[in-house]
């Protein structure tokens, strides 16, 4: 009797464990706009760094003006 008991606990344990693991691995790649299934550990080409640093500097300036010229 008992051992059904903690044969689910250990599944649901795992589950647990293996559920928050795929969500960290998920949210860091959304949070550095990557694709979901790719390696979180892998660093990002200088090239690419440099492609999103100036599309931000665009973006930013382009507020800039607008906001100056209302």
């Amino acid at each position: 009797m008992q051992g059904k008991g903690m044969r689910k606990l250990k599944i649901m344990l795992l589950g647990i464990i293996i559920g928050v693991l795929l969500g960290l691995w998920f949210g860091y790649n959304l949070g550095r706009d990557e694709p979901l299934f790719s390696n979180p550990f892998a660093d990002r080409s200088l090239q690419n760094k440099a492609r999103e640093t100036t599309s931000e500097v665009i973006q930013d300036t382009k507020r800039a003006l607008n906001k100056s010229l209302d």
